[in-house]
């Protein structure tokens, strides 16, 4: 998406972007006054921060700006102002049926909310996850979806970060076909800081992922690629992968040794 947001008013709809570039060149005169004097190491401005902690101050999405810009001015139905914001995953079709069950589960809380529990998520959950899956997803197929084969955390920006952080080394390159969600630039760049190398899709062939894509893409790491980042629906275009599809690009990655992460929220 290539537009975050669009402002409105009574009267018009309309799409603003704006950018801004400062530049700073140096005279002559400084120039040939500051080549006099010896050279010296200049200390970094953020020394306070480490290199991962000026990665992390950066931007999570390029038009974060405009994210924040809307939250600050939503749009009101009644006026016909403020900013639809385009740019959210947020579901909010399902909020009538999900606000009831979360308030009458939210009336009677057990007593272990307020303690710590296992970090990999609780058993109860856990089990109710592998029943869901193995009945949805997996279908039948064995071996069947079992809890500890789990492993529950909070937020997906979060997991990825955390997954990759274990699964890499920093510099190390992780393949994305492209187009693709922009948050995951920042959710492997600030802790892990890793690579993210595009695997072309062609909009003529429905954005479908071909072994030739993927073979050009690894070729273009030499051999640092350690995994390959799927969405399912793919985001932005919402494709779903066909089963054969899949299927291709689980033994691709099997033949290579590279590990196979589905984002398939």
């Amino acid at each position: 998406m290539t537009m975050p947001a669009v402002r409105c008013c009574p009267r018009a709809v309309g799409v603003v972007v704006v950018a801004a570039l400062a530049m700073a060149h140096a005279t002559p005169q400084a120039t040939k006054a500051r080549s006099k004097k010896p050279r010296r190491r200049q200390k970094k401005k953020d020394a306070t921060l480490s290199s991962r902690g000026a990665r992390l101050a950066q931007p999570a999405l390029p038009y974060m700006a405009g994210v924040l810009e809307a939250f600050a001015d939503p749009y009101d139905p009644k006026t016909g102002a403020g900013t639809i914001l385009l740019a959210v995953a947020e579901n909010k079709l399902c909020w009538p049926r999900l606000k009831p069950r979360l308030e009458k589960a939210l009336a009677s809380l057990p007593a272990w909310t307020a303690c710590y529990g296992p970090m990999e998520g609780r058993p109860e959950l856990k089990k109710a996850l592998a029943r869901f899956l193995d009945a949805r997803v997996v279908r039948g197929a064995k071996p069947a979806v079992q809890p500890e084969h789990l492993s529950c955390a909070a937020g997906a920006g979060a997991v990825l970060s955390n997954l990759f952080l274990s699964l890499c080394e920093a510099g190390d390159a992780v393949l994305i076909p492209a187009p693709y969600y922009a948050a995951f630039d920042s959710d492997l760049r600030a802790v892990a800081d890793l690579k993210r190398v595009p695997v072309a899709l062609d909009a003529a062939t429905g954005y479908a992922l071909t072994e030739a894509a993927l073979d050009a893409a690894y070729a273009s790491t030499d051999g640092k690629a350690k995994a390959l980042l799927l969405t399912n629906p793919h985001n932005p275009t919402g494709r779903v992968a066909p089963r054969a599809e899949l299927e291709m690009v689980a033994a691709w990655c099997d033949a290579r040794r590279v590990h196979l992460v589905s984002d398939e929220v």
